[in-house]
């Protein structure tokens, strides 16, 4: 190897990743078929948050030399960076066929069967890692995170305590020792692990909350908290699933409820209390200078969105000259494919066709009651044809407000099996204005039952009914009434 791929390994193992890229890219520009070279700068770009330009290396890498074992670690590091877990487990598996023997992988293995949480899985990998090399960081911060989530907690402790004796500038190791002094209620350990982790990290979220968990620890009351807590977080799926289930029945839906509001309530006020800590008062105002800052960066978006659904309804209930726009607007919403609808006999179909026009008939405001009946053909597959007034009710609006309920009414279902024929079908439109001075005038009981107010004024001194009105003259007549048809 040149002296390039030399500053470059320096580089990248003092995590000065922009300065590894340049020298391996310089490696690379004298010696193009450098498998090694590739792998690295693979490395170094996911290092630097460029999945996709580091798998084209380590792809690079595997092609130049397919039996490269760092070529396939790299690999599978790339294949995680760009979110495809299984292929990355299949990358190491390889790594591993090839060199059987190297801890390294063995610690990658154990890494990835820990993101997939498969905690046994992963702590066997370790465990053979340590074996050809015991002093592998990789393979001691795995094994010490898989007993951890395991909840062997001196165990995890004691490998822990060896993986921070190897490296004591390991953020991964500061947390899970913090984790597991926290869950072993030695507050100030996982106190003093935890503000190492955020020295190393500052902006580690996890290390931080760390941090507030341990001082509230301090606090003998909040012990039982805490346990709950980790009894809650270390739960089986299965066991979770079936506790929300328990949320369907509305009395043990009160007792969860209760349990977690309570929980939720003690937690907010020891968080409160933190304010009288020293210690304590320092790492709450970041975290609330950090809340707020947030709040500040999302106010624009929200602004947006609360204008946004204010405008939406506003348009939905603003009012409208068009007094009828909302009835129009359901019966639309609720009206089936009248070409998927299929009826056996004529009492059905007559009694859909009645209410179909119905919700079309939109009378105008008239001072009298008045009258208009109306003529159409129905074809075997529902189309509409011949319609004309044949009783005009003698006012034009009106008989031109009966010709378009029927036109906005079709086309209808087909007619019932077994009829070739068109239908002749006649209807009566009435407008009654009921007062003392025309309750004479009201239609009879035959019609009322099937009335349809459609006023466009009060619906207390005014209705408009629509009648269906059998016909005797006709040479096919269909009576909805009876449902039968006369030939």
């Amino acid at each position: 190897m040149g002296q390039h791929y030399d500053r470059g390994i320096i580089c990248y193992q003092n995590k000065q990743y922009k300065h590894a890229e340049k020298e391996f890219r310089e490696e690379l520009a004298s010696a193009p078929d450098s498998a090694a070279a590739h792998a690295m700068l693979g490395m170094t770009l996911v290092a630097l948050r460029k999945g996709e330009q580091g798998h084209k290396e380590a792809l690079e890498a595997v092609r130049l030399f397919p039996d490269y074992a760092y070529g396939h670690y790299t690999l599978s590091y790339s294949f995680a960076a760009i979110n495809k877990p299984k292929e990355s487990e299949k990358a190491i598996v390889e790594a591993i066929r090839i060199q059987p023997e190297e801890a390294y992988l063995f610690g990658r293995a154990a890494q990835i069967y820990m993101n997939q949480k498969k905690y046994q899985r992963a702590l066997e990998m370790a465990d053979i890692g340590l074996s050809f090399e015991p002093d592998n960081e990789e393979c001691l911060i795995n094994r010490g995170g898989a007993l951890l989530e395991l909840n062997k907690l001196p165990e995890a402790e004691v490998t822990l305590q060896q993986a921070l004796a190897v490296d004591p500038e390991s953020y991964t190791a500061h947390i899970n020792m913090g984790a597991t002094q926290l869950r072993l209620m030695k507050h100030a350990e996982a106190f003093t692990h935890y503000r190492e982790a955020l020295r190393l990290n500052p902006n580690s979220e996890q290390a931080r909350l760390g941090v507030l968990e341990s001082l509230k620890a301090k606090n003998p009351l909040y012990h039982g908290m805490l346990r709950f807590s980790i009894f809650c977080r270390t739960l089986p799926p299965p066991v979770v699933v079936c506790a929300l289930l328990l949320l369907i029945f509305p009395p043990t839906r009160l007792i969860i409820v209760a349990i977690f509001g309570a929980y939720a309530v003690a937690n907010y006020m020891f968080e409160l209390a933190l304010h009288l800590d020293p210690v304590g008062r320092d790492f709450v105002s970041d975290r609330k200078e950090k809340t707020l800052k947030r709040l500040k960066e999302l106010t624009v978006p929200l602004l947006m969105i609360v204008c946004g659904l204010g405008i939406a309804i506003g348009a939905a209930l603003a009012p409208t000259t068009d007094k009828n726009y909302r009835h129009r607007h359901r019966a639309a919403v609720k009206e089936e494919p009248v070409q998927s609808m299929k009826f056996d006999s004529f009492v059905p179909y007559m009694a859909y066709v009645e209410t179909r026009i119905k919700r079309n008939w939109h009378p105008p405001s008239m001072t009298k009651s008045m009258s208009v009946l109306v003529h159409f053909n129905l074809d075997k597959n529902g189309n509409m044809s011949n319609e004309k007034v044949v009783e005009s009710s003698g006012d034009e609006q009106m008989d031109k407000a009966a010709i378009a309920a029927l036109k906005a009414a079709a086309p209808f279902p087909k007619l019932p099996p077994g009829n070739e024929k068109p239908v002749e079908v006649q209807f009566r439109f009435q407008y009654n204005v009921s007062n003392s001075a025309t309750e004479k005038n009201a239609p009879d009981q035959s019609a009322t039952d099937k009335k349809s107010t459609a006023s466009p004024q009060s619906a207390t001194d005014k209705k408009s009914v629509l009648s269906p009105q059998p016909a005797t003259e006709q040479k096919s007549i269909t009576n909805p009434q009876s449902g039968k048809t006369k030939e």
